[in-house]
């Protein structure tokens, strides 16, 4: 089960998406960048996209990444 939450107190990015409407995963043990992706319904590059990542940027856990 991935923990969403709701926040405004992330990075502005160039989405012009009210910061109500954005979600957030917080990255578990052994989560990869494709699997957090593909839990939420995207591609592995939308979710690279959506916080000013790439594909290859290792992730941590603990860390937000934004899902919608």
């Amino acid at each position: 089960m991935t923990t969403r939450q709701s926040t405004a107190g992330q990075a502005a990015s160039s989405n012009r998406e009210p910061a109500a409407n954005r979600q957030y995963v917080v990255v578990r043990r052994g989560q990869s960048v494709y699997r957090i992706a593909a839990q939420n319904g995207l591609t592995a590059q939308e979710l690279a996209r959506l916080n000013n990542i790439s594909i290859n940027t290792p992730i941590h856990p603990g860390q937000q990444l934004r899902v919608r």
